[in-house]
């Protein structure tokens, strides 16, 4: 099958310039010779998509994937009565949409843009026949799929094994884990609201708010609207890792 160029439709999203070196801010195609993302990025089209935009609808019949220049964007389902069910959060440098690329089937959830979110899109037949040609994105590909059974095997375990606070926990460490620290302090800019932990968890903002007092209290978390200043990492994660109760 041959490759499409890259077409656009109307979505609310503006378009933008895509280089060859563009896509070294995605990690997918970091180890690709400039000469193979030169042509790569002759299928690729750039959109910025403001924040609390879709991206893409659950059950949709679309097969885009998508990589992330810049931006976050969230993965998460609707419950019939209206529940939001967040699965994970994807920031500069990952990838999102390959599930249905590959099996066509519908899509397993929906995505929507956190912040200001620049993109990089590729067709899902085109995505399908980059990866059967290039060894390399092939492995990066199985790579990212590993990495997020991985993911999901931990967050059932974790929703089986442990009492709810220690679940949000887990969440907490989680997130101050994605800031480098040398396991004292750390600051964390624009971490998630107490409702969006709670989303990922399956809780209450209120159980998320009895936990992060807590931390407080013991002089581990002092928060800020838009700041976490984390005094020890390394005390905050011992605990989650030993969390069994």
């Amino acid at each position: 099958m041959a490759l499409e160029e890259a077409r656009t439709v109307d979505r609310p999203y503006v378009k933008m310039d895509i280089t060859p070196d563009s896509l070294l801010g995605c990690r997918f195609f970091d180890h690709l010779e400039r000469a193979e993302r030169a042509h790569v990025v002759r299928y690729c089209e750039g959109r910025r998509y403001r924040p609390g935009v879709e991206i893409i609808r659950h059950g949709d019949a679309s097969r885009d994937v998508y990589f992330i220049l810049a931006g976050r964007v969230q993965a998460s389902l609707l419950t019939a009565s209206g529940k939001v069910v967040s699965f994970q959060e994807l920031g500069q440098g990952e990838m999102f949409g390959e599930l249905s690329a590959l099996d066509g089937e519908p899509r397993s959830t929906s995505v929507v843009a956190i912040d200001e979110t620049t993109l990089v899109r590729i067709s899902g037949p085109n995505f399908k026949d980059l990866i059967a040609r290039n060894a390399i994105l092939a492995e990066q590909t199985l790579l990212r799929l590993c990495a997020l059974s991985r993911f999901l095997c931990e967050r059932a375990f974790e929703a089986r094994a442990f009492h709810v606070p220690d679940q949000i926990r887990l969440e907490v460490a989680r997130i101050i884990s994605a800031h480098p620290s040398d396991g004292g302090g750390v600051t964390i800019q624009g971490p998630p609201t107490h409702a969006e932990i709670a989303r990922r968890v399956g809780t209450t903002r209120e159980q998320v708010t009895r936990v992060m007092r807590e931390y407080a209290k013991r002089g581990l978390i002092e928060q800020t609207r838009k700041t976490w200043n984390v005094q020890d990492v390394r005390a905050i994660c011992g605990e989650a890792g030993g969390s069994d109760s």
